[in-house]
Order: C-alpha cells, then sequence, then structure tokens
C-alpha cells in the first residue's frame, strides 16, 4: 500500500496528463482549507499558479500586441472538426501507450516525451473516456486553444474522474499540432484572459462540480483523491 501511494503522489506532481479538474494555467480562486472540496480545489490552483510561470519564455514566433478578445455568445464552441478530434485523441493514446513515435508526430515540443515521466503519469489510468473538445479562437502566434473534458478511468476504481485539459493548437503546412513549446510573455497573458472568460469559466466550473460530485457517489475515488492532494500540498510546501 505504502507503495502504491508513492506512485499516486507521482502521478499528481508529474501530470501532463492531468487528474485533477483543473489543468495547466487554470486559476481558480483560491479557498481556505475547510473541507475536502475546499482542499482539492485550492491544489488544482496552486499547481495551476506554479506551471503558468513556465509560460514566460520566448517561443520561435514574432511578439506581437494580444489579439482583442472577440465577445459574444460563440467564443467558446463545441469542435466539429474531425482533424482535431482525432488530433486530441492520438495525443491520449500516445500518453496511455506511452508512444513516443506517436506523441512527436502529433506535436511542437522541444523536449519531446519523456518515456520514463510518461509511463509513471499514466500507470494506475485505464482510459479517457467521453472526451468532448471546446475550441476558442487563437492569436497570432497560436490558431486555436483547446478546452478538453472527459472522464478519466483510474484502475481498479469503478467512477471515472470528471477532468479537464487545456492544449495550444498551431497549424504546421497545413496540418494541426500541439503546441507544448514556450510561449512569449504577451502570448501567455492573451491565453490567460481568454482563460478568465465567463465561457471558459463556466465550463471549469461544470467539470468541477461533477468532479465533487463523483467523489461524494465513490468512496474509493474520494480515498484516492484525498491521498494524492495532501501528499500534493505536502510536496508543494516543502518546496517553498
Amino acid at each position: 500500500m505504502k507503495n502504491n501511494k508513492k506512485l499516486y503522489i507521482a502521478l499528481a506532481a508529474l501530470a501532463l496528463t492531468t487528474i485533477v479538474t483543473v489543468t495547466t494555467a487554470m486559476q481558480l480562486p483560491k479557498t481556505p482549507k475547510k473541507d475536502l472540496e475546499n482542499q482539492l480545489k485550492e491544489a488544482s490552483t496552486d499547481i495551476a499558479e506554479s506551471r503558468s510561470q513556465e509560460n514566460l519564455a520566448i517561443d520561435s514566433y514574432v511578439e506581437q500586441e494580444p489579439t482583442q478578445i472577440p465577445e459574444g455568445n460563440t467564443f467558446l464552441t463545441i469542435n466539429t472538426d474531425k482533424e482535431i478530434n482525432e488530433l486530441i485523441k492520438k495525443y491520449y493514446k500516445s500518453q496511455l501507450k506511452v508512444d513516443k513515435k506517436l506523441y512527436d508526430s502529433i506535436t511542437v515540443d522541444a523536449d519531446s516525451m519523456d518515456i520514463n515521466v510518461t509511463a509513471r503519469k499514466v500507470e494506475y489510468i485505464e482510459s479517457y473516456d467521453n472526451i468532448v473538445v471546446h475550441v476558442a479562437k487563437g492569436n497570432e502566434a497560436i490558431d486555436l486553444v483547446a478546452y478538453v473534458e472527459y472522464d478519466l478511468h483510474i484502475n481498479s476504481i469503478e467512477t471515472c474522474a470528471p477532468s479537464i485539459d487545456r492544449f495550444f493548437i498551431k497549424y504546421i503546412d497545413g496540418e494541426p499540432k500541439l503546441y507544448f513549446d514556450k510561449l512569449y510573455p504577451k502570448t501567455a497573458e492573451y491565453f490567460n484572459t481568454v482563460n478568465e472568460h465567463e465561457e471558459v469559466q463556466e465550463l471549469i466550473k461544470s467539470v468541477d462540480d461533477k468532479f465533487i460530485a463523483a467523489l461524494k457517489a465513490d468512496e474509493k475515488l474520494n480515498d484516492f483523491y484525498t491521498s494524492v492532494t495532501e501528499e500534493t500540498i505536502n510536496l508543494q510546501e516543502n518546496k517553498k
């Protein structure tokens, strides 16, 4: 059990494919740690804030003023482009199968896949189910931003964990690629603003609410995430 616990912690601490409800750079407001729900939300926020600093770097694109974010009710839409849906599915397949060749074929990533890290991340993940891709327009450097909601199936736990990831998509020679390289500060600022858009926040909250409901419905899932959350908080505090 002790070894399993360490692997659970590694899964949380190293995840690019998140096993918490809020993903990279999704900044939800912090709340006091009074109960499990608040602890989970705070842990998700802390992880997002720590990762957001990685965006403040220079990429290969010429920096320009951020594009103005459009207003209206069609800011975030459910994707209907088969190429984009297939791209997202291939990404999750590359994670589950620890398939570096597939990963490299669909991404722009200076660091490529670390096979050992990826294997540790997905050791207890059985599948990514019910994938729904929501997209919004990007700016001059990035063509699209995708918010992908899905149900994360963890081995030996019946109830799936509703989750959400954010991806940047860049067209290279007419083909969509997932962009994991560095961003200029102004580009990172633009997408942080996109993330704060009302429609995006409503989507994040919807997934978060479903996640909390799943925890309440399944004691094993609740115990798993309680352990992960507590240990993740401890790891973060020890780094300060």
